[in-house]
């Protein structure tokens, strides 16, 4: 969908619920998917279906594919809440529609008080080489550095 996202993980849905207040409640189930997201929407519901999404999923990379396949084929990309007032400007389109939405952003790394607390917890009761293990899980950040980070520590405090 965009550059430097992800596209190995694909999870179709099919088409969103009629009623706003189940659109609404789809989306925030749909949040916690952890791949690329792929819909069908009909015209006439396709700008308050990217509203919906883009209140529900956040400001995700998405992509309106219409009549693909077919001599009119097209394709608009953006972010859902561009996309939503784009197409609440210019009218329902007609045809088959596909939305196909990128993969929640990557959580930023934690800041490195947080991080140094973290494996000071973890140093209490378990041994430099577990500690940085389990903080590296927690946070997903390199467990090498993070064993240095701890032999410091340990040398600091002692």
């Amino acid at each position: 969908v965009a550059a430097g996202l992800p596209t190995d993980a694909f999870f179709c849905d099919g088409f969103l619920p009629v009623k706003t207040a189940g659109r609404r409640q789809r989306a925030a189930e749909l949040a916690a998917v952890p791949g690329s997201l792929v819909l069908f929407e009909t015209g006439p519901r396709l700008a308050a279906s990217l509203a919906d999404l883009a209140q529900g999923l956040g400001p995700r990379e998405a992509a309106v594919c219409r009549e693909l396949t077919k001599a009119h084929e097209e394709i608009r990309r953006g972010r859902l809440d561009a996309l939503a007032g784009h197409y609440a400007a210019a009218g329902a389109p007609k045809g088959e529609i596909v939305l196909v939405i990128g993969p929640p952003e990557p959580a930023p790394p934690p800041a490195g008080a947080d991080v140094a607390a973290q494996l000071i917890r973890a140093l209490k009761t378990l041994s430099v080489k577990d500690a940085a293990a389990a903080v590296a899980e927690a946070t997903g950040l390199a467990r090498r550095e993070l064993y240095q980070r701890a032999l410091a520590l340990v040398r600091d405090g002692d």
